[in-house]
């Protein structure tokens, strides 16, 4: 039998789908309480998300006006601020299901977060570039390749973090990557298996698991489409959630670090319009919200919302302020983390969004306050258990007082 196309195929059934809510199309394999499974999945927003205004300063009369006067042409209307329980600040209008996950306890923004090899001040890199102090930053700032590199390696050399995981769990198989081959997972001893890569296909599949993958089975629709090239965010996620559903015939290992790709986040221009169809932002927005939503339920109705947690990731953040059309690119920014075993709350330290910020530097990228180790090292804490050496996963953890961020259970 010909296999139906996957894009015909739901527009031939959306009509039907408020009838088939309570039917599966297959069976799910659900977790069961004592299973001893846990998995991470790091949603990669590729070009630099302006994640300043994903979350925005609301309760605030002043710093809501501050925000509006610094941002400028971006801002987005106070009254259209999707609210936080306990938080003076709101969600981006298109961030309906985040911030019901945030409200629901099972969200976490961490905030200020960016390369460091040691925490700096804005005052510590005024006196460095005078001569007058020693303040070793990150190379290459406000590039793309060098900065996402760095995410990925997080001060390693030539393995990436999640490579050292890997070694460290003494699994191959630890690492697959849907959204193609990437510095994060490659190197060091043990297997890596790219279930999708835009060019190449899949590359080291030992059990074939992916001629045997099913459509996943849960009541949800992940095709909400919005990619530069290949894969959609939502297809990706659906196939991290069609292999976790396959981890028993598959011969997974208990601990795993999955890898997507949202790609299209360098908007220099209209980049934070609050509409489902603007050209980039709100739309993009819109779809990661949708996307993840839809991946939040697939894992609830698999019974694996506690033992899988995602998290977000980026080149870099924006610049505070705008160009007169978009934001350029910045340094730290904020990102996300969901799932049964994230408290919810905020992490880190929030900037100040405006002008003449005193935590960003003349170009207004903000200077971060947490790094790319706290943030992993909190994740890595939980997947392995509190058993794997976080040192030796994360060279410069020993740089920074607070080795993790506590929004892991």
């Amino acid at each position: 039998m010909k296999p139906l196309d996957r894009r015909k195929f739901l527009k031939t059934t959306a009509a039907t789908a408020a009838v088939t809510m309570t039917s599966p199309m297959f069976a799910s394999q659900k977790s069961t309480a004592g299973e001893d499974y846990k998995a991470i999945v790091c949603v990669l927003l590729e070009g630099g998300a302006d994640s300043f205004n994903m979350v925005v300063p609301k309760n605030s009369t002043s710093d809501y006006a501050k925000y509006a006067k610094a941002r400028g042409n971006m801002a987005l209307k106070r009254e259209n601020l999707r609210t936080l329980v306990n938080s003076e600040y709101g969600f981006h209008p298109n961030m309906p299901r985040m911030q019901r996950m945030f409200n629901h306890q099972n969200l976490a923004v961490i905030a200020n977060v960016g390369t460091l090899n040691q925490p700096v001040s804005k005052t510590e890199i005024k006196e460095a570039k005078k001569g007058k102090g020693i303040s070793t930053l990150p190379n290459q700032l406000f590039s793309h390749v060098a900065q996402r590199d760095l995410w990925m390696m997080a001060g390693n050399k030539d393995i990436g973090w999640a490579g050292k995981v890997a070694e460290a769990l003494n699994q191959d198989l630890t690492n697959i990557s849907v959204g193609g081959q990437n510095v994060m997972q490659q190197g060091g001893a043990k297997t890596t298996f790219i279930a999708h890569d835009d060019v190449f296909g899949v590359i080291d599949d030992p059990t074939k698991i992916m001629k045997k993958l099913k459509r996943v089975g849960v009541d949800v629709n992940f095709d909400a489409d919005d990619s530069v090239s290949g894969k959609s965010l939502g297809e990706q996620l659906e196939m991290v959630a069609q292999l976790i559903e396959a981890r028993k015939s598959a011969n997974f290992p208990n601990r795993q670090i999955y890898f997507v790709r949202y790609d299209g986040w360098d908007t220099h221009d209209k980049s934070i319009c609050e509409g489902k169809d603007c050209e980039s932002g709100g739309k993009k927005i819109d779809n990661l919200d949708r996307s993840l939503g839809a991946f939040a339920s697939a894992l609830e109705q698999l019974g694996l919302s506690e033992k899988v947690t995602t998290f977000t990731t980026s080149d870099f953040g924006r610049t505070i302020t705008s160009n007169n059309q978009g934001a350029d690119h910045g340094w730290g920014g904020h990102t996300f983390a969901f799932g049964g075993a994230v408290k919810a709350g905020f992490y880190g330290k929030m900037p100040k969004v405006q002008k003449n910020s005193p935590d960003a530097l003349a170009n207004n990228a903000v200077v971060p306050t947490t790094s790319v180790e706290q943030y992993m090292a909190t994740l890595v804490e939980w997947l392995g258990d509190g058993k794997i050496d976080l040192q030796k996963v994360f060279p410069n953890l020993g740089n920074f007082d607070k080795k993790t961020l506590g929004f892991m259970a």
